[in-house]
């Protein structure tokens, strides 16, 4: 080779030095200015992922159910015959009255406010207060008392469930001594007997007591609605 060879192989190496030189120069500088990425957390949406539910708070006071307003009452139990009975009255109601004979039972109690009287009989013991035959109907059952209630009247009744068996509930008033009284009248059978639950007022005007409005007027709501929680209490027992 002579020297003109030698000269451009030289040149060619120092060229191919020189590109080489670049091109890893080139790459280191590309891989250190390349900013460094990362992955953003996986989402907890994922479909692939199962989903937690959040724990259910339950709250222990909705789930209660609140106290009987009755709860605390009295229980009052009778029997006459094949029928025994229970129901409870406020703590202040104090036994005014126990009869009983062969042919009824009774038992009065009272507070402040009101009587309260429950009596029993026999179906029969009325059919000295009609002409027709007794069949034991309620409706005829409550026309006969009405008809023997010679000091008093029913200005309104309607057909209510005690106990599981059909009643009525009576709007009316007693002229019995000592005076008028307005009441709330609850009337059932039980088998050959009828039972009869009176809430009455106390303190009414003999004289004012037969007129319908002053009826109307005196039969209040908490009236009402304390009859209501008595009579809900009424049950037959064995």
């Amino acid at each position: 080779m002579d020297m003109n060879q030698k000269g451009f192989a030289n040149i060619v190496l120092i060229i191919f030095v020189v590109v080489l030189a670049g091109t890893v120069g080139y790459f280191t500088l590309s891989k250190k200015s390349t900013p460094i990425t990362t992955e953003p957390p996986t989402s907890t949406n994922s479909p692939n992922i199962p989903q937690t539910p959040p724990p259910t708070i339950i709250n222990d006071t909705s789930q209660t159910p609140p106290p009987s307003a009755t709860a605390n009452w009295k229980i009052i139990s009778g029997s006459y015959k094949s029928t025994n009975y229970q129901v409870k009255l406020p703590p202040d109601f104090k036994e005014k009255e126990v009869r009983a004979s062969l042919d009824w039972h009774s038992k009065s109690f009272e507070n402040n406010g009101y009587y309260f009287n429950i009596l029993i009989e026999p179906i029969t013991r009325l059919s000295s207060f009609t002409e027709s035959p007794i069949t034991g109907s309620l409706m005829q059952v409550a026309d006969i008392l009405e008809n023997r209630n010679t000091y008093g009247s029913i200005i309104e009744q309607r057909e209510i469930k005690v106990a599981g068996v059909q009643a009525l509930l009576q709007d009316g008033y007693s002229l019995a001594d000592p005076g008028g009284f307005v009441l709330l009248r609850t009337l059932l059978l039980a088998g050959d007997n009828f039972v009869v639950l009176t809430l009455e007022s106390k303190q009414n005007d003999w004289a004012k007591v037969k007129d319908e409005s002053f009826v109307r007027g005196r039969l209040t709501q908490n009236f009402r609605d304390l009859n209501n929680q008595i009579i809900s209490t009424f049950k037959f027992t064995k």
